[in-house]
């Protein structure tokens, strides 16, 4: 979860799921998903590739 993000509601957030600022999540979110938007949205299915940098280094 990034700053200013809020899940509102009874909601279920899954593992490994990256929340960007500022987002507003009012839906469950599944496993392994990048979500982002005012209300959030999934943006990619695959949040390995977040923390993973050029030289395979994790964050």
């Amino acid at each position: 979860m990034f700053p200013g993000s809020k899940v509102v509601g009874n909601v279920h957030v899954g593992k490994n799921v990256v929340i960007a600022a500022n987002s507003v999540v009012i839906n469950d979110i599944p496993d392994n998903c990048i979500v982002g938007g005012i209300p959030a949205r999934i943006l990619s299915e695959d949040s390995s590739s977040f923390f993973i940098g050029r030289n395979n280094v994790v964050f």
